[in-house]
C-alpha cells in the first residue's frame, strides 16, 4: 500500500505541475490496477499524511472518468423511492445542492465581497453551514443501520474508510458553521475559501464513492427483502433529514 500511496502522490504532483490531460491517461491506467477498498484506504492516507482533499481534484475526476468507462447496470437504478438506499441518495441529491450553494456563496465573497455585504454573506454560510449539520441522521443510518450489514458479509474496507470520512466531515462542517463568527473580514474570507474547497470536494468525493460503490456492492450483498425491511425499520427509529420529505 505504501509505494500505491507513493504513487499517488507522485501523479497528483506531476498534476499540479504539469498539463493535468497529459497524465490522465496515465492516472486512469493506474487506478484500473486498484480495486476501490485500495483506493479508499490510500485517499485517506494522503490525508492522514497532511494531504489537502482539494488537492486531489485531478485523481478524483480521473477517477470518476475511469468508473464511467466501466460502469454498466447500477443496481440501485429502479429502487422503489421508500428503498433506505434509494432515500440515502435522495439526501444526497439535497446535499449536493448545498454544495453548489456555498460554492457560490464563497466565490461572492471573494470575488466582490466588501463589509457592506460580508454580514449578510455570512448569514447566509451559516445556514448552510446549519443544513450541511442537519444531515446527521445520514450519515448515523449509514453507520448503524447499512454498514454493520455489509460488514457482516464481509465488506469491511469500505464502510470503514467511509466512517473515517464522516468524522472528518463532521469536523469541517463545525468549522465552517464556526468561521461565519469570525469578525476579521479578510480572515473570514481567507478562511471561507480554503474551508469551502476542501469540504465541498470531499463531500462530493464521498457522495461519488457512496452512490457508485458503496451502495450498490449494498444491493448486490443484501438480498432478502425481509433484511432490508429490518434496515428499514432501524433508519425509521434513527430519523432523516430534515430537509427532505419522506
Amino acid at each position: 500500500m505504501d509505494e500505491k500511496i507513493s504513487k499517488l502522490k507522485n501523479l497528483l504532483k506531476r498534476a499540479e505541475e504539469e498539463d493535468p490531460e497529459d497524465i490522465k491517461s496515465e492516472a486512469k491506467d493506474f487506478l484500473k490496477n486498484m480495486d476501490e477498498t485500495d483506493l479508499m484506504v490510500a485517499e485517506q492516507g494522503l490525508i492522514d499524511d497532511g494531504m489537502k482533499p482539494s488537492d486531489m481534484r485531478h485523481l478524483c475526476t480521473a477517477h470518476l472518468e475511469l468508473m464511467r468507462e466501466q460502469w454498466g447496470s447500477n443496481p440501485t437504478n429502479g429502487l422503489p423511492s421508500s428503498h433506505p438506499v434509494k432515500v440515502l441518495m435522495q439526501e444526497h441529491e439535497q446535499i449536493l445542492s448545498l454544495l453548489e450553494k456555498l460554492e457560490k456563496a464563497s466565490s461572492s465573497v471573494n470575488t466582490k465581497g466588501n463589509s457592506g455585504t460580508l454580514d449578510t454573506s455570512r448569514e447566509n454560510v451559516r445556514a448552510i453551514a446549519e443544513s450541511l449539520l442537519s444531515a446527521e441522521n445520514h450519515h448515523l443510518r449509514e453507520e448503524k443501520a447499512l454498514f454493520p450489514e455489509l460488514e457482516q458479509r464481509g465488506l469491511s474496507g469500505p464502510p470503514e474508510i467511509m466512517r473515517m470520512e464522516h468524522e472528518t466531515l463532521r469536523t469541517m462542517k463545525h468549522d465552517l458553521l464556526d468561521l461565519t463568527s469570525e469578525k476579521d473580514d479578510l480572515v473570514f474570507k481567507k478562511e471561507l475559501s480554503r474551508l469551502s474547497a476542501d469540504l465541498i470536494f470531499m463531500l462530493r468525493d464521498h457522495i461519488f464513492k457512496e452512490d457508485n460503490v458503496l451502495y450498490p456492492s449494498a444491493i448486490d450483498l443484501i438480498k432478502n427483502e425481509e433484511e432490508w425491511d429490518s434496515i428499514t425499520q432501524t433508519c425509521d427509529k434513527i430519523g432523516y433529514c430534515p430537509f427532505l420529505v419522506k
